[in-house]
C-alpha cells in the first residue's frame, strides 16, 4: 500500500494507522465541541477549567496501553526490518 505522500508505506507508517484508529474513540469525547466552548470563554483561569474537565475523563490506561503497543511494534519492525 501506499502512505498519504504516494510512497510505498513501511512498518511506521501502518503503526501510525493503526494507532489513529483506536485513538478516535478515546480522545473524541476531549475534542469534540471543544473549539466552540474554547471561543466562549473570557479568561484563561475558564479555559483551564474547561480543560481539565474534558481531560477528567480521559481513559489514561487506555491510552497509555496503546501508546505502549504501538511504540513496541514500531521497534520491533524497525529492528527486525519486517512491515507490521
Amino acid at each position: 500500500s501506499t502512505a498519504a505522500d504516494g510512497r510505498e508505506s513501511d512498518a511506521v507508517d501502518a503503526a501510525v494507522e493503526e494507532m489513529l484508529r483506536d485513538w478516535s474513540p478515546l480522545v473524541m469525547p476531549i475534542v469534540d465541541g471543544l473549539q466552540a466552548e474554547l471561543a466562549a470563554a473570557t479568561s484563561i483561569d475558564e479555559v483551564k477549567v474547561l480543560l481539565a474537565k474534558r481531560f477528567d475523563g480521559l481513559d489514561v490506561a487506555a491510552v497509555t496501553e496503546l501508546l505502549a503497543r504501538s511504540a513496541f511494534a514500531a521497534r520491533l519492525a524497525g529492528e527486525t526490518d519486517e512491515k507490521l
